[in-house]
Formats: structure tokens, sequence, C-alpha cells
């Protein structure tokens, strides 16, 4: 690996691969913190590099000296998954048969842990092939084996990757480094698709769309690309055309991804943020089925072709958003259950429940609704819960309770002409004129 400053991460990522007992490099680009003490007590061989803005170059430097028969490159804000570990030890102890690039499985962690995006890379090689990195940013090794008619293949290794679950500053530093170094590399391989590609990402990053659009189409010239890389590149310059407002383009852009590879999760999520945004959301749910069918036949051991950047939803973000597609085509025989099991599992959704407690009135399960609003009530005080709350018990003709939960509003909140009407009304119904009379003079002395 090759690091600069990464005392908070250097220790955990080494510790990752412990168990195989490997020979570890750290090459070192410059720290000015901790790293080198922590690589040290880790019995890692540590090499020095002067930075010349190149990835690659350093990455190159790192693996000259590397003795085992294969060789596993990460990053200090990586770790190998421990589920990866009998996986990996296997390769290890495979005597390689020629020069070869091993894709890894990368999650990628964003909002502290809360959302997860897949990714590929060529992370296992063999060792004495020469096999070399190119390109100054988001540096390969297929290049390199291809150009030796080299083969590819899929380890199973999975990389848990850190690095995008940064502050905000953070990672506009990091997004500001990788443009000015692609946008160097650029000069010279302008007409290189990959690299556009990774340009258009990080213009993306940035919140420049329509340079990240244009960097996506000048990737998609290139008539050499995979179909799975073709894809990848596809679904981004939809979302930059979606940015864009232009929605005829992200829609054909989306199908041809899907006759690529019809069976990822990204272009068909795309493809339902895509109908929702243009208030379809018959056919937004078409696609989320599409792409829950697709999940339910991985869980079966189901292989699909691999994008270099697919998504991984987790399922209680495909029940929130069927939940919610559900909600907007009335469906709520449908949608209340769903909304029950969601809520029992993240109980303060407020917003979520109130889209139930609607639906509850709306298909006339007034118990249910109650319920709901008792909830809120606790957790999330508010004059609007007690109100709705106090008239559903007037319509079930429970007055007292009804009295009660004007009486708590009124003196929790403070009073509304309405409320303290209703509650004036309920008085004089339960014959307690004295007290209707004087809140309807205290209004009216205080409107």
């Amino acid at each position: 690996m090759i690091i600069r400053n990464e005392e908070q991460n250097l220790r955990d990522c080494i510790s990752s691969v412990l168990p195989l007992d490997p020979e570890i490099i750290v090459c070192d680009t410059g720290s000015s913190d901790s790293s080198l003490k922590i690589a040290e007590s880790l019995s890692a061989r540590i090499l020095h590099f002067d930075w010349v803005d190149d990835f690659s170059a350093a990455r190159n430097a790192s693996v000259q000296t590397a003795a085992g028969r294969w060789i596993l490159w990460l990053d200090a804000d990586e770790r190998l998954a421990a589920e990866s570990i009998p996986v990996l030890k296997k390769w290890l102890l495979t005597e390689p048969d020629g020069p070869a690039a091993g894709l890894c499985h990368i999650r990628n962690r964003r909002d502290g842990g809360r959302h997860t995006f897949l990714s590929t890379a060529h992370r296992l090689f063999p060792n004495g092939f020469n096999i070399r990195f190119s390109g100054a940013v988001h540096e390969q090794i297929s290049p390199s084996v291809s150009a030796m008619k080299g083969r590819e293949f899929d380890t199973g290794i999975r990389i848990d990757h850190l690095g995008y679950d940064l502050d905000q500053e953070s990672m506009q530093s990091k997004y500001c480094r990788n443009l000015k170094l692609l946008l160097k590399e650029k000069q010279t391989r302008s007409g290189d698709a990959y690299l556009n590609f990774s340009l258009g990402k990080q213009y993306a990053l940035l919140g420049e769309h329509d340079k990240a659009y244009a960097a996506f189409l000048q990737a998609l010239e290139s008539r050499s690309m995979a179909p799975e890389l073709r894809a990848a590149v596809l679904n981004s310059a939809s979302e930059s055309a979606f940015y864009l407002k232009r929605i005829d383009r992200m829609q054909a852009l989306l199908t041809e991804s899907l006759r690529l590879v019809p069976d990822q999760a990204a272009a068909l999520y795309l493809s339902m943020e895509l109908h929702r945004s243009q208030d379809r959301p018959a056919q937004a749910l078409d696609a989320l089925s599409a792409l829950k069918g697709l999940l339910r036949k991985k869980e079966q051991g189901y292989a699909p072709s691999v994008l270099p950047n697919d998504i991984l939803l987790p399922e209680s973000m495909l029940q929130t958003m069927e939940a919610e597609l559900l909600y907007e085509l009335k469906d709520y025989p449908a949608f209340i259950p769903l909304a029950g099991k969601i809520l029992e599992k993240e109980s303060l959704k407020e917003n979520f429940r109130n889209l139930l407690i609607d639906a509850c009135l709306k298909s006339g399960d007034l118990d249910r609704a109650m319920t709901h609003l008792q909830f809120s009530m606790k957790h999330h005080p508010g004059r609007k819960y007690c109100r709705l709350y106090a008239e559903l018990c007037v319509s079930r003709q429970r007055f007292q309770d009804a009295r009660q939960t004007l009486e708590d509003s009124i003196r929790s909140f403070g009073p509304l002409p309405e409320d303290v009407k209703l509650l004036a009304g309920l008085y004089a119904r339960d014959g307690q004129q004295d007290k209707a009379v004087a809140l309807l003079q205290a209004l009216q002395d205080n409107p």
C-alpha cells in the first residue's frame, strides 16, 4: 500500500490481513504523523517514495520489492472483509500460471454506513510477470495485463472502503486533488475512455454536472469498452443528464445500459428515481419490483454480470421506497401493513408515520390511526397530533379522552380558538356550563 498521514486508518487496515501472516509493504510518500510507527509495530516493511503527483508511480515502486507469489494491494482506508480471509488464503496457495488481474468486490460506505455502493477493481495479481500500474489517479493494472494477453478472473474477495465516509471538507479536498491530477493526465491521454470516465465522476462529485456529462459522452465515443464498463458510464451520464434536466436523454441512456447489462441494480434504481421525478409512481414501482427481484436472485446464488460501480441497497431502504410509492398510488391496503413493519424497526420516522396515519384515516382504519397518533403525541409532541386525536375521540364518542387531550394540549402549547371551542363544547355536553362559558369568555377577551 501507499500512504501519507494515515494514522487514523492504518492499524485497522493492516490488522485486517494479519491472519494471513503476509509480507506487508508500506510505501510512504511523506508522512508527518505516527503512521510509520504504527506500520513498524505491525511488522510492515517501509519504503520511502518522493511524491510526483502520480499514484501509479508510487504503486509501482511499492511492488518492486515484493517477494510473495501473489500481490494484494489496499489503501489505508480499506479493510479486507473477515469473510474473505479463507478465500484469499486459497488464492495465495495457488501457483500463478501467467499474468492475470484478479477482480475484487469493494463495498464503499457513505453517510456513516447508512448507504453503500459497490465497485470492482483488480486488486490481486501474480508477482514476477512485470505487471505495472498506469494512470495518475484511479490507477489500474488491467492495461498492463491486457498487453501481455493475460486473463481476468473473479477472486470472490470483498474489501470494505471507508474513504467516501468523510466530512464534507475532507471529501472536497480529495475530489479537487484528483481532478487536478486527472486534468494533467488528460493533456497526454485525451482520448482514453477510462480516464474520461474518471474525470466525469470527479466533476459529478464536485457538482459540475455539465462538465461531467461532457466527459462521460467523450468516454462513450470509445467502441472498445467491455459491456459492463460501458453500462457503468451510461449510468453515470444518465445521472448528470438528470441534474441538467435532460429527462429524455436520461431515459435513453438507461435503456441502453439495461440492454447491455440487464441484471444490474444501478440502472434499475435510476429508472425508478426517474419515474418518481416525473410523477409516474406506477412505472417507478415496476422498476423497484424488478430491482427487488434481482436482489432476491442474488441472495439465491445467482451471479449476474458485474459492473465496475453498481449499488448496494439495504432492505430497509427498498421497503421504505416501496411503501412511499404505494402511498402515492393510494394503495392503502398494501401500504398500511408494510408501513407498520417499517415503523417496528425505525419507530421515530415521524414523516413516515404521518403518511401511515393519513392512510389509516382515508381507509377508515380509525383504531390504527389513533394508536399511531398516541405514539406521535408521546415522542413528537405537537398541537396538530393532539387536535386530530381529540377529534377522533369525539367521533368514537370517547368524550373524556377528547377532553383530557385538549386540556393537555392547551396547557402545553397554548390556546387556539378551534381547540378552545371544541373543549368548551365538550364541557357543555358534560353539563359543565360554567367551564364552557369561562373558556369562551377568555377567548373573547384574548382573541
